[in-house]
């Protein structure tokens, strides 16, 4: 299975924090005033694609298996 273009552009980008629910229109980036949470999230994000892998870092997931396979 290869990396298929959707025509969505591809950029590198700090991490950001926003509070949605404030916030809709994600103009207060609170990342700086929360590092705590953000390194969180970062941790979790870094597990689920060493699980799932990441077609754009072009990483394989150690929990992906055949379509169909079930141990």
């Amino acid at each position: 299975m290869g990396y298929v273009d959707l025509g969505y552009r591809v950029a590198q980008q700090e991490l950001s924090l926003f509070y949605v629910e404030n916030d809709p229109g994600e103009t207060r980036d609170l990342a700086a005033k929360n590092p705590e949470i953000v390194d969180r999230l970062s941790a979790l994000a870094q597990k689920i694609r060493s699980e799932l892998g990441d077609t754009l870092q072009k990483t394989t997931g150690s929990e992906v298996r055949a379509v169909g396979f079930d141990p």
